[in-house]
């Protein structure tokens, strides 16, 4: 999901057509992955706490690397907003299903107990 944060917060945005580098978390130590998270909420907090409901209107134009070069697609920002929540949700089920198997209780957020 850090990859994916920051692909369609930063670089999407941004638009810095050829300097996109894919993270590798699994090459990273914990303090370097906290450390990495922290960046990247802050990246995505700067990009949503300006928005206002007509910006959900807002086109992001995304180059994607190809076999062929970049091939250029445009994309609704509120759609870009649903594809994240999307694709995080499958990964929290996993790490909960892998709580679960160890016995650990999920955290639920929002509770503070």
């Amino acid at each position: 999901m850090l990859v994916a944060y920051l692909w369609w917060f930063d670089y999407v945005p941004n638009d810095p057509v050829g300097e996109y580098l894919p993270l590798n978390g699994r090459n990273q130590s914990p303090d370097a992955l906290r450390d990495l998270t922290t960046k990247i909420d802050s990246v995505v907090f700067g990009f949503l706490d300006g928005l206002t409901e007509p910006d959900l209107a807002r086109g992001l134009v995304c180059h994607f690397p190809s076999d062929t070069g970049l091939t250029l697609e445009k994309f609704l920002l509120e759609d870009v907003l649903w594809h994240t929540v999307e694709e995080e949700l499958p990964h929290r089920g996993e790490l909960n299903a892998l709580r679960w198997q160890s016995d650990i209780e999920p955290p639920i957020p929002g509770r503070d107990d």
